[in-house]
C-alpha cells in the first residue's frame, strides 16, 4: 500500500474550519453531505480483547468525480462529534473522509469510545502501536476499495492521533 501526500492548498473552499466541540453535533446534523457509520472488518482479531471490526464514520464529498481518501485519526478522547465534524469538513473540501473509532470493541459492553473522557483517555493510553496500525491499514484498504475513491489516500491526526499518524506513515513508506 502506498500513501500519497495530499496537498490542501488551492482546494475549493480551503480555509474553512470545522466548528468547535460545542457546535460539532449541530454542524453534523445540518451538513448537506452524506455521512454514515460503517463497520470495517479487519479479517482477524489480534487478541481476545479486540473485536475483528472497526466502527468508523464516513463523510462523502459532493462531487461527480472520484475522490482521494483521508483517514481522520481521533485525539486521546476517542472518536467524538468534533472529530466527526472534522471529517465532514474534509468532505466539504472534496475528500472521502473516514474517522475510525480505534477504541472499537474496547469500550463499555464491547462498544467503542466511552462517554466518560477519563475512561477514554485510559483506553487510548493502553493501545498498542501494532494494533492501531493494523486497524488503520484495514481502514485504508476499505477506503481505497470504495467505488468513489480515486486510489489516493492520506491520514491526519489530532493530539494523540497526530503521533499515531506519524507511526502509521512510517510503516507505509
Amino acid at each position: 500500500m502506498t500513501a500519497t501526500l495530499l496537498a490542501f492548498a488551492g482546494v475549493a473552499g480551503a480555509g474553512a474550519i470545522p466548528p468547535d466541540a460545542d457546535g460539532a453535533l449541530d454542524a453534523l446534523n445540518n451538513s448537506p453531505r452524506h455521512g454514515e457509520w460503517v463497520d470495517i472488518t479487519e479479517g482477524r482479531a489480534a487478541s481476545a480483547r479486540w473485536g475483528d471490526s472497526v466502527r468508523a464514520w464516513v463523510s462523502y464529498p459532493e462531487r461527480a468525480t472520484r475522490a482521494p481518501v483521508v483517514i481522520v485519526i481521533h485525539e486521546i478522547f476517542g472518536l467524538t462529534d468534533w472529530v466527526r465534524s472534522v471529517a465532514d469538513q474534509f468532505a466539504a473540501e472534496g475528500f472521502i473522509a473516514i474517522a475510525p473509532d480505534l477504541l472499537s470493541g474496547l469500550g463499555p459492553d464491547g462498544g467503542g469510545t466511552p462517554s466518560d473522557r477519563q475512561q477514554a483517555v485510559a483506553l487510548v493510553r493502553a493501545l498498542r502501536v501494532e494494533d492501531t496500525t493494523r486497524r488503520l491499514s484495514s481502514v485504508a484498504r476499505y477506503g481505497l476499495s470504495l467505488p468513489a475513491a480515486n486510489g489516493r489516500f492520506g491520514a491526519v491526526g489530532f493530539c494523540w492521533g497526530g503521533s499515531t499518524t506519524f507511526n502509521f506513515g512510517e510503516l507505509l513508506t
